[in-house]
């Protein structure tokens, strides 16, 4: 039966295709992960502050550390929409404003959206929403982490809206430390799902992902090949929400988000769980890994309750195109009879 969840390996079949997917459309800049780019904008830009929401991925605060700007938390509303605008009037001209496409569902409207642009630069995260168009964002950067949806040792891409005046960064190797350990789990991961074995991949692949330092490191060639020329888009994207639709209709109840949207392929199936680790691990034991994205406790002021509460529940259903409709009613059936 083998597992389900967990990182992704080298993919299994390949598919051609003559043109790009999206996200790598037009001239992107193709950093080694997206922690990396957003280093180098803040690093170009200098800002005062960097704009960030109350519920993030730590790996986001480990890109800015390294530079002068200034940290200042908002707060988001169940992940859909900014919680209060008021803020807007602090943020500074010059300054920089981040926010993340949770899940794979469009996070910001237009009117904020706007309020905000008019002062500061602003990064759309679709690290979870790899289908996002590019060309179809207000943002003066777009940037997507493929790794989170396919079987790629790296990557970051970032997108520069067209007349945003920056000198492109002189990009060095792939970080070997890093990149051996990446690739290898990946290629580990790829021979456990065809023949299983020892999951020695997963150690691996963690040891790479604590090396992988933000800088100025390019994609590796493998991950660059890849991404032309090994996946089957039209399916992923198919399979992604086919399975999330399966886990809707059984767990709607306690969906993080109960409507898929016609433009939306989604990261995962996000529940909030009151019995959350305690659930986890009786899924471990049926050899289902649903990740918690993300904890958030000392990372972000405790003021921000919501956020908190957020992370205390959360959990992360997997339902990636490497699962079939019976993998799915297998999953809402156990989580159905834990939560009783």
């Amino acid at each position: 039966m083998g597992i389900i969840g967990g990182k992704f390996g080298l993919p299994i079949d390949w598919v051609e295709y003559d043109q790009p997917p999206s996200f790598l459309s037009g001239k992107p800049i193709l950093f080694f992960n997206a922690r990396s780019a957003i280093l180098w904008i803040i690093s170009e830009l200098e800002p005062e502050h960097i704009w960030l929401p109350s519920y993030l991925c730590a790996s986001i605060l480990s890109a800015v550390k390294p530079t002068s700007a200034r940290v200042q938390f908002y707060e988001t509303n169940k992940l859909q929409k900014l919680k209060d605008i008021r803020f807007i009037k602090k943020v500074k001209r010059g300054d920089v404003f981040l926010y993340i496409d949770y899940f794979g569902f469009p996070f910001l409207k237009e009117e904020p959206s706007a309020l905000i642009a008019e002062k500061a630069f602003v990064i759309r995260d679709c690290s979870q929403s790899l289908f996002f168009d590019p060309s179809k964002s207000s943002a003066d950067f777009t940037l997507f982490s493929p790794r989170k949806f396919l079987g790629v040792p790296d990557g970051g891409i970032l997108h520069i809206k067209q007349g945003t005046e920056l000198e492109l960064p002189v990009l060095k190797e792939p970080p070997f430390e890093s990149y051996f350990r990446l690739l290898g789990g990946s290629i580990m991961r790829r021979e456990f799902d065809l023949h299983t074995g020892n999951r020695i991949w997963h150690q691996i692949l963690s040891d790479g992902e604590n090396l992988n330092k933000p800088g100025n490191f390019r994609m590796s060639d493998v991950s660059q090949m890849l991404l032309m020329k090994a996946f089957d888009y039209a399916y992923i994207q198919s399979q992604r929400r086919t399975n999330y639709a399966i886990l809707l209709k059984r767990l709607e109840g306690i969906a993080l988000f109960p409507d898929l949207l016609d433009n939306v392929v989604p990261l995962g199936f996000p529940v909030a769980l009151k019995r959350r680790d305690l659930i986890q691990h009786e899924l471990f034991k049926q050899e289902i890994y649903p990740p918690i994205h993300w904890y958030i406790n000392g990372l972000v002021p405790e003021g921000f309750t919501e956020s908190h509460e957020l992370s205390e529940t959360i959990l992360t259903l997997p339902c990636d195109q490497r699962y079939q409709a019976s993998d799915m009613e297998r999953i809402a059936e156990l989580l159905l009879g834990l939560i009783k």
